[in-house]
Parts: C-alpha cells; sequence; structure tokens
C-alpha cells in the first residue's frame, strides 16, 4: 500500500500539521480544554511544525550537497576516462602511422631493387614514396 503523500498528492508534515489543528479544535468545540490550553497547544504544535520543516529542509539540503559530490565525482571519472580514450587514440594513431610509413617503406625499397638502372622508374619510386609518405603524415 502507498504512503500518505502517495494517496493524498500531500506532504506528510501538512498531514500531520491539518490532523494537529483539527484535533486541538475538536477538543476545544468539545470542552476538553480550555482556551489557555487551546492557544498554548497551538503555539507548541507550530514550533513542533516549524522544527519538523527545518529538519526536512536540512536533510533535503544534505541530500542536495550528497547528489553534487557524486555529480563532481562521476563528471571526475567522465574526465579521466576521456583523457585515458584519447591517449590510447593517440597511441593507436602513432602506431598505425608507423606502421604504414613502415609498409611504404618496403614499397619504396623493393621498387628500387626491382627497378636497378631505369631512371625513370626509380623517379616513379621516390614520387610514389613522397605521394603516400604525404598522405599518412596529413591523415595522422
Amino acid at each position: 500500500m502507498g504512503t500518505a503523500n502517495e494517496l493524498s498528492g500531500r506532504d506528510n508534515i501538512v498531514l500531520l500539521s491539518g490532523e494537529v489543528f483539527f484535533r486541538n479544535c475538536e477538543a476545544f468545540a468539545n470542552g476538553a480544554i480550555s482556551r489557555d490550553m487551546y492557544g498554548q497547544y497551538h503555539n507548541k504544535s507550530i514550533e513542533l511544525i516549524q522544527a519538523l520543516v527545518k529538519t526536512k529542509q536540512q536533510a533535503a539540503k544534505a541530500t542536495t550537497v550528497a547528489a553534487e559530490a557524486a555529480n563532481k565525482e562521476a563528471e571526475a571519472k567522465r574526465l579521466k576516462a576521456e583523457k585515458a580514450l584519447q591517449e590510447t587514440m593517440a597511441a593507436t594513431s602513432t602506431f598505425l602511422q608507423q606502421s604504414q610509413i613502415k609498409r611504404i617503406t618496403d614499397d619504396l625499397v623493393k621498387c628500387k631493387v626491382d627497378n636497378a638502372g631505369d631512371e625513370t622508374k626509380l623517379k616513379a619510386c621516390d614520387e610514389t614514396f613522397e605521394t603516400e609518405y604525404k598522405k599518412i603524415t596529413e591523415t595522422y
């Protein structure tokens, strides 16, 4: 079964206040307490309700502070993870770039060995290497 708050749509302090004031009025109307007692009970009820409200406000503030601290902690963890990801991506990028440079260097060596003595083809080997090298270094 739901709480009083769910059933009535009102805060528990509001419900308690209504009940306290109703019972105080009822006791006075039935002659169970004097006018002076009614005033004393009324004033004491207000003091107690104010104390309840203050306690509830402090609890809400503590909850807010805890939530803010949790948010800051989560943000710090997110930033740390993001930095680690960026570092990993940079390392991966560097590794890929180095791998591709090694590949085109190996291709250049093979091209020069295969075409030794043919200046036109050797020049084409160098041009291909320079073009591929430029693409790699611009990509990363």
